[in-house]
């Protein structure tokens, strides 16, 4: 991907989508005439979590010049999704009945309701995770203790006070289910507590729509809260992969009754308008994903979001496997800020984001609390260090 032009990320963007058209086909075709290092296509594909829609779709066009070991390589990966996903759906009816049982309300975020919602097959989305949004942040000890009955098991051995602080300085946390693989995330937010943007959960609730999966009937988002918070999700991590967008992209098609004007409002009282209009406007960009006019006159009002939507793009052209380092990172999150009031705040609330690694690093009594802030600077500092290090020598 070293420049845009390069075959293998027009291929990768061509791939990019549910449904291709005819021009999207001969494009395709065309790309598959020409060279194409196939060991970094693979990589790339996996990088960017489309490999199932790559193989979809030169599947359904009868694998043009794709060699035999690249085509099983794709298949053997397509079936082996397939198999997560339906093992992530067994897994989700019985966190449902469980959940249920014990009146603990919850939301599902992304996964296999996504991916039925929006993509229509569950075989089109790589999914390693489920992720659920619950009412209230003291809900997160009775979903644990459920989750310990169906077998899942913390990531970080925390204190029960570590877990309280937590629960104000992050929004999610991890669990594993040993025997099986499988990763359960409740959340209590959506977004870092450094970031402005802040979406209420209690509205999200209030909005819920449902999902049908395996005859059970899933608790989800609302389309437009859904597609707030795919944008949210994908400015948290910089927009590198193209999974992200096409999240984005498969949402506004799926609903084509989308309430833009309620969701441009939403946005406003969230104070996610950059949020929002970036993801729509570089999902626009990259995959050609349809806005109405007046969310497209809103964007072109925004040169911050103009210019983001031309890093992002140089950033993922540039390399096969992008990335952004801890100050990228942060730099990036800043520019999301609107105001100088609003970046002020996100820089004040950035220096206390402690999480299940400061807190595992080093257990620390309640009244000495204080300390994990200017430790969670020294562990940073000796991670750098070590890979700095490393890549010297």
């Amino acid at each position: 991907m070293a420049h845009p032009t390069n075959p293998i990320w027009q291929l990768l963007v061509c791939c990019s989508r549910t449904e291709i058209s005819p021009s999207h086909r001969e494009q395709i075709i065309e790309i598959l005439q020409g060279e194409i290092n196939w060991e970094t296509l693979l990589e790339s594909a996996k990088w960017h979590k489309i490999t199932p829609l790559l193989t979809w779709h030169l599947q359904g066009l009868g694998w043009p010049r794709v060699p035999d070991g690249v085509k099983v390589q794709l298949q053997q990966q397509f079936e082996q999704n397939l198999r997560q996903n339906f093992l992530l759906v067994t897994h989700l009816r019985k966190l449902q009945q469980v959940f249920h049982h014990h009146s603990l309300p919850f939301l599902s975020l992304k996964g296999p309701a996504l991916a039925k919602r929006v993509y229509g097959n569950l075989a089109l989305r790589s999914m390693y995770d489920l992720d659920f949004l619950l009412r209230h942040p003291q809900d997160y000890f009775t979903a644990k203790t459920l989750l310990a009955e169906l077998g899942y098991q913390p990531y970080h051995d925390l204190t029960l006070a570590q877990e309280e602080l937590q629960l104000k300085t992050n929004f999610g946390a991890a669990f594993l289910n040993p025997q099986t693989g499988v990763q359960a995330d409740p959340h209590w937010g959506l977004s870092p507590p450094f970031f402005t943007c802040h979406l209420p959960v209690a509205d999200l609730f209030h909005r819920q729509g449902s999902e049908t999966l395996g005859g059970c009937k899933f608790p989800t988002l609302s389309p437009e809260d859904l597609l707030l918070v795919l944008c949210l999700n994908g400015a948290r991590d910089g927009w590198l992969e193209l999974q992200r967008l096409c999240d984005v992209a498969e949402c506004v098609r799926a609903f084509p009754e989308l309430d833009w004007e309620g969701l441009h409002c939403r946005s406003r009282l969230y104070n996610c308008d950059r949020i929002f209009f970036l993801g729509l406007h570089i999902t626009q960009t990259l995959l050609g994903c349809p806005l109405p006019p007046s969310i497209q006159t809103e964007i072109q009002q925004h040169p911050a979001i103009l210019s983001l939507t031309e890093t992002i793009q140089h950033t993922l052209t540039q390399s096969h496997i992008p990335s952004h380092t801890l100050l990228q990172r942060a730099a990036f999150s800043l520019q999301l800020q609107p105001g100088p009031l609003n970046k002020l705040r996100f820089l004040s609330r950035l220096v206390f984001p402690i999480n299940e690694r400061d807190l595992e690093w080093v257990q620390l009594p309640r009244p000495l609390f204080f300390l994990y802030c200017p430790l969670r600077w020294v562990r940073l500092g000796l991670k750098y260090l070590n890979i700095a290090f490393f890549r010297k020598y």
